[in-house]
């Protein structure tokens, strides 16, 4: 799985936002940082593992507060683009595909992943991008933009998929892509000079 994958321009090629094209994970951090301090007055501290929902619903129960922090967070994201960084190494790969196959697949928030994008300038790099909120939990989110596009004749094993975390590429495993297919970005181990 972990062998550098080379599409083919015939290929259709899925790429995940966060921790894949772009290390997003501090710049979240730090928004969620902001938003959690301003209202449960509480500070956290950065871990290498990326800061979800799921990390706050372990400070907080109520889902009220949880909705309140996750919309100051994204409205504080735009403060922190300074601390996101392009995953290069795939970047150039994306770049000499010089194709037009080339689909964003992401859970993230529209704008705050539109903002990205601009900042970084790579926002026309995608032929499409699907904003997903899978129906089910334990659904693939690239299996929902492949049934939204299957009208196209592709075959799902002429999809590649760009993707950094093991529960998406388990979920699209159990969807039928192809494992060879599919190529996990890194985590980024963030240096001191990058951390504030």
């Amino acid at each position: 799985m972990n062998n550098i994958l080379l599409p083919n321009k015939d290929n259709y090629i899925f790429v995940d936002f966060d921790d894949t094209i772009i290390y997003t994970s501090y710049a979240n951090f730090l928004a969620y940082k902001r938003a959690v301090h301003e209202i449960l007055n509480i500070d956290i501290t950065f871990i290498d593992e990326r800061f979800t929902h799921n990390t706050l619903f372990q400070l907080e129960k109520d889902k009220n507060i949880i909705n309140k922090i996750i919309n100051l967070k994204n409205h504080y994201y735009t403060t922190f683009l300074q601390y996101t960084y392009i995953n290069d190494f795939l970047l150039n790969i994306l770049k000499n595909l010089n194709n037009n196959k080339i689909i964003l697949v992401t859970n993230g928030n529209k704008d705050r992943v539109e903002n990205t994008l601009k900042y970084h300038n790579i926002h026309t790099l995608f032929h499409k991008q699907f904003y997903i909120k899978p129906s089910n939990k334990s659904f693939s989110k690239y299996f929902e933009v492949f049934n939204q596009i299957y009208e196209n004749n592709i075959n799902i094993e002429d999809i590649f998929i760009y993707e950094n975390s093991e529960v998406e590429i388990l979920k699209a495993v159990n969807c039928g892509f192809t494992i060879d297919k599919i190529y996990q970005i890194p985590l980024k181990i963030y240096t001191k000079k990058e951390i504030i």
